[in-house]
């Protein structure tokens, strides 16, 4: 469902009233979740966001988010946990194990299979066709996948576990799971078959008498804690191939008071500094090398949980992370006013109760000798994006694109043209016709010997180059018979990109002109306006793209949304300010309007 990006619509703050309907919608969906883990979820002070998406598929879904972290997602009004909150409540969906390797592939979008479920000793837990439950990696309790089971467990069992056991929904390695940042996922191990019950720990403890009695209760009590403890240990050492997945789910550790599962940051022993003030450092470090390597100024405004979460979270050091609740700062909007009163930075409130990054000054003397992380995960993600998608180059070309003029031989045109290996259809280039004719009229000796400006013209050039209405030409000159020539021809054109011309790609050549962008002004429904924009495709310009930049630029809301306009086609930006409409509308009247197709996109906001 997440396997490829997804694109947010809107990312808004939740209000306190929406915030307890929230609540009280995962209570009433979730029967064996508690009030205390709900609130451990959404915790009162954080800032909680709802975020609006479309998935590759085209599905419209809400997202809803802690500190940036998604908590669940809804899908048709059902409610789906991320991987982030089933950390915090492992128990909260019935639980299949398997291998670390499958999570791989189900992180590419695949189902689980019920051969590659790791039998338990106490039997599968009872499942029904299509409910929902989760997947954990052996030896680990902590859930990296959710789904819903595709047949019920008796049928798992009646069918030799053989076939489809879970339908893939969410998995760690996501786009999902990358928009929470990366976090990786504890080590919860699992319960000892030693361990007794919780319920016959407790009646053992209120019986016991002695000194002995009471050390047995205290080690039924730590075999009952450490479900949830902290553990470094290893994670299922498959033999799959890839370890960057894997490497996720290998020494892995959880810190009870560890927001989503964030590993605790080791310091080193004997330093002198304190973990508050290494926290506080390692936070500007990487404030710094984001604010001077990685956010562009087209980026902005920039919402300052994306700064946090896309920034400077992946700007980390290999081995450290970021915590805000280990810092001295406590909260994202008190580190980022301190970092405005250095003047770093400029932070505002664009609208109601978001904060957004609206102005970063690169001339700032700290900014300017900084010298960016040598270890921080650039690179990597980099090569990650690189590797997953090789051909990201070629769909995004950089720089101008060379458009080249064509023209196709015409009919009566051949004769002329034949001579120098062109036949009827053909396409050529200004300086191949000049080249063909000149070779023609020489071979033909119609040079006028009177005039060497002047040529002759015999009958199959002057058919090939004059009008039947201009009557009988016998004399014309090298440029006007050159020009009446091309004239009589059918013009095409070819665009190459940069990516074209260093794989020695020949693109296909289009018939007729090449037609410019347009960007012009056109008022719909009273004073509402919307920027039409024309002739972006054959650029290679995607619409969507191309206006969320505009987006960006004006500070302007853009939603699209489709729209049967009959011989048009064009893409429209909608707004209703006069400042934009200003800007948006010196270049309309620059280009001669196009003939226009038979469809249309129409994209406002």
């Amino acid at each position: 469902m997440f396997k490829k990006p997804f694109h947010v619509k809107s990312n808004a703050a939740m209000k306190g009233s929406d915030k307890r309907k929230m609540k009280t919608s995962v209570l009433q969906q979730f029967g064996e979740i508690t009030s205390v883990q709900v609130d451990s979820i959404f915790p009162n002070k954080s800032q909680t966001t709802t975020m609006k998406i479309q998935t590759h598929t085209g599905e419209h879904m809400m997202v809803y988010c802690a500190d940036g972290v998604p908590a669940f997602f809804e899908n048709e009004k059902v409610l789906y946990p991320t991987v982030y909150t089933l950390w915090k409540c492992p128990s909260l969906l019935p639980c299949l194990s398997t291998y670390a390797p499958v999570i791989e592939k189900m992180a590419g979008g695949a189902d689980l299979m019920l051969p590659g479920v790791v039998f338990p000793e106490t039997g599968l837990p009872p499942l029904e066709k299509s409910q929902l439950c989760s997947v954990n990696v052996v030896g680990n309790l902590a859930p990296v996948a959710i789904g819903t089971a595709s047949v019920s467990s008796e049928d798992m069992l009646g069918r030799a576990m053989k076939g489809k056991g879970v339908l893939t929904l969410h998995c760690i390695g996501d786009h999902l799971w990358e928009s929470g940042g990366k976090l990786k996922p504890p080590q919860i191990n699992p319960i000892s078959r030693d361990s007794p019950p919780p319920g016959e720990s407790a009646i053992a403890a209120q019986n016991s008498a002695g000194s002995n009695n009471n050390n047995e209760n205290m080690e039924r009590t730590e075999g009952l804690e450490s479900q949830s403890a902290i553990d470094g240990g290893h994670v299922c050492e498959g033999n799959g191939e890839g370890g960057g997945l894997k490497e996720d789910l290998v020494g892995l550790s959880l810190d009870a008071g560890a927001v989503g599962g964030e590993p605790e940051p080791v310091e080193d022993e004997g330093d002198g500094v304190s973990p508050v003030d290494a926290m506080d450092e390692r936070l500007y470090q990487c404030l710094l090398h984001s604010l001077k390597k990685k956010v562009k100024p087209s980026d902005l405004p920039l919402l300052t949980s994306s700064l946090y979460r896309n920034y400077m979270q992946t700007s980390c050091p290999e081995g450290k992370t970021l915590d805000l609740k280990k810092s001295s700062y406590k909260k994202l909007s008190k580190f980022l006013r301190a970092m405005q009163e250095r003047r770093l930075l400029d932070v505002r409130e664009l609208s109601r109760g978001v904060d957004s990054i609206t102005a970063i000054y690169k001339d700032h003397d700290e900014l300017r000798s900084f010298v960016p992380l040598v270890d921080s995960g650039d690179s990597d993600e980099q090569s990650d994006a690189a590797s997953s998608n090789p051909s990201s180059s070629s769909k995004a070309p950089e720089g101008p694109p060379e458009i080249r003029q064509f023209y196709s031989v015409m009919p009566n045109q051949a004769p002329v043209l034949q001579h120098s290996g062109y036949k009827r259809g053909d396409w050529m280039t200004k300086e191949d016709v000049r080249n063909a004719i000149t070779a023609y009229i020489k071979n033909e000796s119609l040079i006028d010997q009177n005039d060497y400006s002047h040529v002759m013209l015999d009958p199959i050039l002057h058919d090939a180059a004059i009008k039947k209405s201009e009557g009988s030409v016998s004399h014309l000159k090298w440029d006007q018979l050159f020009t009446r020539f091309l004239h009589k021809m059918n013009p095409g054109y070819q665009i190459l990109f940069p990516s074209d011309l260093s794989a020695k790609v020949q693109p296909r050549i289009h018939k007729g002109q090449v037609q410019p962008i347009i960007l012009k002004l056109e008022r719909k429904g009273g004073n509402k306006w919307i920027t039409v924009i024309q002739n972006l495709e054959q650029f290679s310009l995607d619409p969507k793209e191309f206006g969320h930049r505009l987006q960006i630029a004006f500070n302007n809301t853009f939603t699209p949304f489709a729209l049967l306009y009959c011989f048009s086609k064009r893409h429209s930006v909608d707004h209703s300010d006069p400042e934009l409409g200003a800007v948006q509308s010196g270049p309309q009247g620059v280009w001669p309007s196009a003939p226009d197709s038979c469809c249309s996109q129409y994209y406002s906001g």
